[in-house]
Parts: structure tokens; C-alpha cells; sequence
């Protein structure tokens, strides 16, 4: 049986209802969405026929007594994704399945060096060959999360780095022979935390990455707020010092001129080159070789200079997170970033959210985590951000 166009929406509604909230019987389906129980049924029984749900009788019902509930849920490995993140240091590639579920061993992380410069040639053919060896899964869509903010219209990347706002996107897209989505990396991030994380019912949340600069993507209602001013989520470019150091957009004291790498990496370089700190001289030969991991190392060794310099990251972190729960509604802030991938200072952070004074206590426990650091986040978040467009939204065959 073929679905109407007005069954067809509602059939994408019943998809995102199922990965919003999991599992649920057709009635709580049919309460939450507002489709009678009687299209509910012939709309569900159609995607069961065409293979995207199954039944489930794992749940007792509600009252505890009487014959289990029959839950519905999305069938697992029915279609497959390939997300990309390209970053200035490294491409990632990963392969899911229609819920997220990676597929073991199928994930490249590709170095951009001298051997590899990033030019839409070379990610062309790193695309090509990634599809060709893993064609067995017949990859239905491509999700692509790149820096900066991605303009549909033009097919190009807005960003204040020269090297992104001249490279060639359009020219990427239009050699691969599947459909394509382009997102923000962060964005993408926040989708994945959304779509296919095990934390359901979290429809209002921050999502906040570390990495080069301060980003940060708010959900608000199970939808990105803001997704087309690009303003929104510029956390990195918020003053926390007037008086702090000029940053690269032309205004003193952005969070981001203390709390991301380069500047963290930056004032620990400046550090040991004007003999300011005792154990960085023991791990690297002059203050240019010095990268994110030697700072770790002094960090576990309790080196003054460098604990004051995350401990001053932190702190404004903090305060811009707390400022944050004060403008937006949200249930849950997910903090993330390779600075984390240190345990000392995933833990220390995570104290000093515990510990930080709440204006007005309220009933709803705002959860605020820092996230385990993990290389492929961007390139799972593009995974799902074809699987929201193809799957979700789409007309997928059974096949």
C-alpha cells in the first residue's frame, strides 16, 4: 500500500517520535502526536510490512497487570551512513547504521601533512575509495560536518578562515553520486546527542565543543535554535575579561582567548620561553615543538604555570555556563572537547559544576556533563544528520 503525502509526513513524525522518546506503544505514539489511533494503525502496519519497525512485547502495561504492551521500535541495520568531519588537521570517516550503530572497524581518521593536504581532489578521492571499500553496506546518503557554517545556495563554507571560505564544496558534492548534507560540525554533534544518544526526552539542551575555537548549538523543542543566524552559538567570541588579550575578531578577552587549545597551547609556549615554568623545559627542546599533550604532561606533573592556566580556562568556562542556563531553557548542558581528554581536567571541570552556585533552585535538576572525549563525535554527528534528512524526513525504500 502506498502512503499518502499527508500519511507520508506522518509517517516521519512516527519515526521521529520513536527516536526522540524509544520505544513506545502505537497508543502513546498516537497521544504524543496527535494521529488517531486508527491511522496509527494503518500507518504503522504499513511500516512494519515495508520492514522500518518491528514489534516488541518487552514492556509490562502500564497499570503492571494484564498482557505485556506491544512496543514499536525502528529496525536496526535496514540502511547505512557515511559521516565525514574535515577539520585543518585531520578527515574522519565513519559507517553507521540507520540507528547510529558504528560499524566495527570501518572508521578512518586521516592526517592532513604534507602527504595529505586537504584539497577537494584529495577529499574526493579519499570519499571515492571509502565507498568502494565499503560498498557491501550499500551506503544510502553522506553527511558532511564541516567548520565554520555551511550556505545551501552557494554550496560554500562561511567562516573567517580564508582557507574554508575558498574551498571548493560544491565541486566535493557534485562528484559524489549519493545524496549529500552539509552541516555545521557542531551542529551536527548536538544531532547525534539528540537522535541517537541512549539519553531520551532531552529535547532542550546546549551542546558545547572545544576545539580550535568556542562553539556551542542549542536545542531547543527537538530543533536546532537559530540554524540560519550565524551568530547564535559564538560563545567562544563572549567577553570574560575586557581586559584580557586581543582576540582574532578584534574585541579583549573572549572566552575562547582562554579556554580553547591554541591559546591554552600559546600561553604555555610563552611560558617556557620566559623560564616561567618548571617541568615543560623537561619535556620539550624550545617552546615551538611544544603541542596539547606536553601541556597534559605538565598539567599530571603539577606544574604552577600550566594549572593556572587551566584552572583560569575553567573558571570562565564555568561562568559562560552559568550565564548560559540563565538565557536559554534547557534540561541538560553536554560540555566537550579534546582539552577533556585528560581525565584531571575532564574531572576538574566537572567539580567545579557541581560546586558553582545556582541563583534560584528550582525542582528541575539542570544535568550538566562534560562529555568523554571522542575523535569521531563530529563525523557520528554527520552520520546523523543523513540519517534526520534520508531516513527520518525521506522516503526510504526497504532494501
Amino acid at each position: 500500500m502506498a502512503l499518502s503525502k499527508k500519511q507520508t509526513l506522518q509517517r516521519n513524525q512516527i519515526l521521529e517520535g520513536l527516536y526522540l522518546h524509544g520505544s513506545q506503544s502505537r497508543a502513546d505514539l498516537a497521544r504524543r502526536l496527535g494521529i488517531t489511533p486508527a491511522t496509527m494503525t494503518e500507518i504503522t502496519g504499513v511500516m512494519i510490512k515495508q520492514g522500518v519497525l518491528m514489534e516488541s512485547g518487552d514492556s509490562t502495561s502500564d497499570s503492571g497487570l494484564g498482557r505485556k504492551r506491544v512496543l514499536l521500535k525502528v529496525r536496526p541495520q535496514l540502511a547505512y551512513y557515511m559521516g565525514i568531519e574535515v577539520g585543518e588537521g585531520k578527515v574522519t570517516i565513519c559507517l553507521t547504521d540507520n540507528l547510529g550503530q558504528l560499524v566495527e572497524n570501518a572508521t578512518v581518521h586521516k592526517a592532513v601533512d604534507s602527504t595529505f593536504p586537504l584539497t577537494e581532489k584529495n577529499l574526493i578521492e579519499l570519499i571515492h575509495a571509502y565507498i568502494s571499500t565499503h560498498c557491501g553496506y550499500s551506503i544510502k546518503a553522506v553527511g558532511l560536518a564541516v567548520p565554520g557554517h555551511y550556505e545551501q545556495e552557494s554550496q560554500t563554507i562561511v567562516s573567517n578562515q580564508t582557507f574554508w571560505s575558498n574551498f571548493d564544496l560544491a565541486s566535493v558534492i557534485s562528484e559524489i553520486s549519493i545524496p549529500v548534507y552539509v552541516k555545521n560540525n557542531v551542529k551536527c554533534m548536538a544531532l547525534a546527542q539528540l537522535y541517537l544518544s541512549s539519553t531520551k526526552n532531552k529535547l532542550n539542551f546546549l551542546f558545547l565543543n572545544l576545539k580550535r575555537g568556542i562553539f556551542a548549538s542549542y536545542v531547543y523543542d527537538g530543533h536546532i535554535y537559530g540554524d540560519k543566524n550565524y551568530l547564535v552559538g559564538e560563545v567562544g567570541h563572549l567577553v570574560v575579561n575586557p581586559n584580557g588579550e586581543q582576540c582574532e575578531c578584534g574585541k579583549a578577552g573572549c572566552l575562547q582567548t582562554y579556554a580553547s587549545i591554541p591559546w591554552m597551547v600559546k600561553k604555555a609556549r610563552h611560558a617556557l620561553a620566559s623560564g616561567k615554568t618548571s617541568y615543560l623545559k623537561l619535556l620539550v627542546d624550545c617552546p615551538e615543538e611544544m603541542a596539547l599533550g606536553d601541556l597534559f604532561c605538565a598539567y599530571q606533573m603539577g606544574d604552577e604555570f600550566v594549572h593556572r592556566i587551566v584552572e583560569q580556562a575553567l573558571d570562565y568556562l564555568v561562568l559562560q555556563i552559568n550565564n548560559s542556563q540563565m538565557i536559554l531553557d534547557v534540561d541538560a548542558i553536554y560540555i566537550h572537547g579534546k582539552l577533556f581528554e585528560e581525565p584531571l581536567i575532564m574531572r576538574k571541570l566537572q567539580a567545579k559544576l557541581a560546586i558553582s552556585t545556582q541563583v534560584v533552585q528550582q525542582e528541575r535538576a539542570i544535568i550538566r556533563q562534560v562529555l568523554p572525549y571522542c575523535p569521531n563525535r563530529g563525523a557520528i554527528g554527520a552520520c546523523a544528520l543523513a540519517i534526520k534528512r534520508h531516513f527520518i524526513e525521506g522516503e526510504i525504500e526497504n532494501s
